[in-house]
């Protein structure tokens, strides 16, 4: 199954939501240096405090530079990353408990459970909903954990549950908005995609006759242009001749010949015959023998059909390198896309970064290799 997160099913919205994971990897920060400015007499060893302080931007700088890198052609915002953000953060906040372990008299105060929730917000928007809710549990319990231990210390009367759950709701709250947001937005796609794909079944009937219409009015074209004629000039004649029964014999194979090819021809291959053709350049390589393309969704196919036309129209893209090739593994189909640009990886990348980011949204996996000026994609779904 597809993840479901912001970032698979709504690009566009989660490269919109930038800016709040940029505030939130400068907010952590920015109230941990606060909230230790207010509050040096509950400090009981500074460094500890500077080295919290500094494991918590390391966590930011981690957390924008990921987002930065997972781009379209890239790989996705990956576990690892979410883990390791993750970590860093909590262990901040653990440093910044030890470092005012025997002073800190309200653990309230502490700014180590706010930062944390404030990264969990700022992740919301690039990795499944599922596993934002598993890091903002497993950070919560740690933190909780730390903060019953903490309490322990305390002369006070109040409950130890009570400076536990003190501790967890700023690590939970902000982390309940930023997965509350991104089930919205997942929520708000599906039901769109629900409705196109309605729409779009129900307006299936409507295209076919089109489409049938302008496939008999090019086989007509092909009587016009070769039986015609032929059939004309033997009417004129007062006998049939050998040379007449070769030219026959020829256009039978050739109608017969182009029959076949229209009759077996994929939606991938009549797609890239149409772009080559509007485009002015070669056809390339194209192989879906078992016309696996025609099982795509609507949606899939516009996505194909918009990076079809953005390769083979780019003017770097070498026309006699391009291949696709669509082919069936249990229940899925995998589709193979190579073609070679006369520009850097670089320029490769601005090209097909904004259509790759949709093909991402409406295919089960994409895979891109970039070798010198050679582009691979791999993708698949399922038929």
């Amino acid at each position: 199954m597809p993840e479901r997160s912001m970032r698979r099913i709504d690009p566009l919205a989660t490269l919109a939501s930038f800016p709040l994971t940029v505030a939130a990897a400068c907010a952590a920060p920015f109230l941990a240096v606060l909230l230790t400015s207010q509050h040096l007499d509950d400090i009981d060893s500074p460094f500890v405090m500077f080295v919290a302080i500094v494991v918590l931007v390391i966590a930011c700088v981690l957390l924008v530079v990921h987002v930065m890198l997972a781009n379209a052609v890239r790989r996705q915002f990956s576990t690892f990353a979410h883990a390791a953000i993750v970590v860093l953060g909590v262990f901040a906040a653990m440093l910044a408990a030890v470092a005012q372990w025997r002073s800190n008299e309200l653990l309230r105060d502490d700014w180590g459970p706010l930062a944390v929730g404030v990264l969990l917000l700022g992740l919301a928007p690039y990795r499944p909903i599922r596993s934002l809710f598993i890091s903002a549990a497993g950070a919560a319990f740690v933190i909780g954990g730390l903060a019953a231990v903490q309490a322990q210390q305390l002369d006070s009367a109040v409950p130890t549950m009570a400076y536990v759950v003190l501790a967890v709701v700023p690590v939970l709250a902000p982390a309940a908005a930023g997965i509350a947001y991104a089930v919205a937005a997942v929520q708000s796609r599906e039901r769109w995609q629900r409705m196109t794909e309605e729409v779009a079944r129900a307006n299936a009937s409507n295209l076919r006759d089109p489409i049938a219409r302008s496939v008999q009015h090019e086989r007509v074209a092909l009587l016009e242009r070769e039986v015609v004629p032929f059939f004309t000039s033997v009417l004129q004649q007062v006998e049939i001749t050998p040379a007449d029964t070769a030219r026959a014999r020829s256009i039978a194979t050739t109608v017969r010949g182009i029959m076949v090819v229209e009759a077996n021809r994929s939606w991938i291959g009549a797609t890239v015959d149409e772009v080559a053709d509007r485009a002015g350049v070669e056809r390339g390589y194209v192989s879906d023998t078992e016309r696996l393309s025609d099982r795509m969704s609507f949606g899939q196919r516009a996505a194909v059909r918009a990076l079809l036309d953005a390769l083979l129209t780019d003017p770097g893209f070498e026309p006699a390198s391009f291949s696709a090739a669509v082919t069936a593994f249990g229940s899925r189909s995998s589709v193979r896309i190579t073609a070679t640009f006369r520009e850097k990886p670089r320029g490769i990348s601005r090209t097909v970064a904004p259509y790759l980011a949709v093909i991402r949204a409406v295919f089960l996996d994409l895979e891109v290799t970039v070798r010198s000026s050679d582009l691979t994609l791999r993708f698949s779904y399922e038929h």
